[in-house]
């Protein structure tokens, strides 16, 4: 179904949706789900920038009847699908492996090509989201994802060792091609070392004829997930749900708070902001944790411990 869209992108619109499409058709046979949730996405981005132009409108148009019919047609698999995570957790197993096979001293355009659709996927997560943007995480990897299939793509198209650059805050290129933002340059691409600034996303000819045809990965269940708490007494929590300023909610336990909030304060005790900060690291490790990223998880936990710790 995302093939023929490929041949009427309007020619504004090609940097911006044809990098999805592409990654659509190549999910359509093995995860028509996850194709589907690519389309939606570039149908988000023609609402986002359309205009009244006949060409865009008919694209739009043609679009949206074949996102119908998809919707139809997968009836069953969307039922109570949740795009996002579907999308978060396709990115994460492609970052994964391309992670891993980069850090293992492996340099090919099938890594580039990992690392490059990841990206687009977290990308696409966007389409979710209250204000058109990525969570932190998401970002940073999106980021981290584009900057090495960048350096990569580079230094093998100049046929030059591609030296592993794992930590991008401490690996800044003074090599225009291989830019921090993760974006390739014309050069980079294959084509010439003038001419108009990149668009956001690399354009995707280059990818399409990979030495080792790329698929998308099996189906993949996350590992149950197990509590590091034990169960409360009693068979667990109950009472009110408390909100603070911060927007992240807590159960109280009926009776007990009042208590705790005159300790607030007190000689020894946390100070108020202190606990605020504190809960905003916790929230942040459960956003961490959704990405199976422990490692983050452990910093931002240890990080409200310290909060806890600081005496008013």
């Amino acid at each position: 179904m995302s093939g023929h869209l490929l041949e009427q992108v309007p020619g504004k619109w090609a940097a911006i949706v044809r990098p999805f499409l592409q990654r659509a058709v190549e999910f359509e046979k093995q995860q028509p789900v996850v194709s589907y949730f690519l389309r939606t996405h570039v149908a988000y981005l023609c609402m986002k920038n359309r205009t009244k132009d006949k060409e865009d409108l008919k694209f739009l148009k043609q679009l949206l009847s074949d996102l119908e019919k998809d919707k139809q047609r997968l009836t069953t698999e969307l039922e109570n699908a949740d795009g996002r995570t579907i999308l978060r957790k396709y990115a994460l197993m492609l970052f994964t492996r391309a992670d891993d096979e980069e850090r293992s001293g492996n340099a090919n355009l099938n890594i580039v090509r990992l690392f490059f659709t990841s990206a687009l996927l977290f990308e696409a997560t966007t389409q979710f989201t209250d204000d058109g943007e990525m969570d932190s995480i998401a970002k940073e990897k999106s980021k981290y994802a584009k900057y090495t299939a960048a350096c990569m793509k580079k230094a093998l198209d100049s046929k030059v060792p591609y030296i592993s650059r794992n930590g991008i805050a401490e690996a800044p290129s003074s090599d225009p091609s291989c830019s921090r933002d993760g974006r390739l340059s014309s050069r980079a691409e294959g084509g010439g070392d003038g001419g108009t600034p990149p668009p956001e996303y690399p354009a995707p000819a280059p990818f399409s004829e990979p030495s080792t045809p790329f698929s998308p990965p099996p189906a993949y269940a996350p590992p149950p997930f197990a509590s590091p708490f034990p169960p409360a007494p009693g068979g667990g929590i109950q009472g009110t749900v408390m909100k603070n300023s911060n927007g992240v909610s807590a159960p109280v336990e009926g009776g007990s708070y009042r208590g705790e909030a005159r300790a607030v304060g007190q000689a020894g005790a946390p100070s108020l902001d202190a606990i605020l900060d504190a809960q905003k690291s916790v929230s942040q490790a459960v956003t961490a944790l959704q990405f199976y990223d422990h490692a983050n998880a452990r910093n931002f936990l240890l990080k409200a411990l310290e909060f806890l710790d600081q005496q008013s």
